[in-house]
């Protein structure tokens, strides 16, 4: 008994004939741009030969890109609160080489002269797939005050960790528009 086994498993422990030791998997050609090295269907995974990759964005329905300076809406949430934890900048995160299932997503909204936090919302997402990256959007960290926010430079950031461990970050510096608008668009602050 011990004698087959031993030759059932011997074949495998050694690799077939012809085969390289510790070669690893065969690279694939994807047909992508340099540096991207494709999708991988049983990890689910969209991969990039420079690891996980996080951009942090805004957008409600959609990831959409966010360019250093560019001016973001104080959002009115129907959580209430007004002035105190009524508002908020929308914030979304588009991602490459992470596992989509169950990924621990922090947003973060600071004050880019003092680096104190005026936001923030942690949260679980299943990502959605987007082109060879996934993608969470609809994100609402509310703000601790909107008053002194308002045109004011804000450091959006995004900390992302996957159910394997790998961690990517990013942050975009934004400008918050010049009013924090009640339903009819006039600024609730004195």
């Amino acid at each position: 008994m011990r004698l087959g086994l031993c030759c059932l498993l011997l074949p495998l422990a050694c690799g077939s004939e012809g085969s390289t030791p510790d070669a690893g998997p065969t690279p694939v050609d994807s047909g992508l741009p340099p540096g991207d090295a494709g999708f991988d269907q049983d990890l689910g995974v969209a991969l990039d030969a420079s690891g996980p990759r996080c951009e942090v964005g805004t957008g409600v329905d959609l990831f959409e890109e966010v360019a250093e300076d560019q001016v973001v809406a104080l959002s009115l949430g129907p959580q209430g609160g007004g002035r105190y934890s009524g508002y908020h900048i929308w914030s979304s995160v588009r991602v490459n080489g992470v596992a989509p299932q169950r990924a621990l997503v922090r947003f973060k909204l600071l004050m880019a002269d003092t680096g104190t936090e005026i936001g923030r919302q942690e949260r679980q997402f299943n990502l959605e797939p987007s082109g060879n990256n996934f993608v969470a959007y609809g994100v609402a960290p509310w703000i601790d005050d909107c008053c002194p926010v308002r045109n004011q430079a804000v450091l959006m950031q995004v900390e992302l960790q996957d159910q394997n461990g790998l961690t990517c970050t990013d942050q975009r510096r934004v400008r918050a528009a010049d009013r924090c608008p009640d339903p009819n668009g006039n600024d609730i602050c004195p």
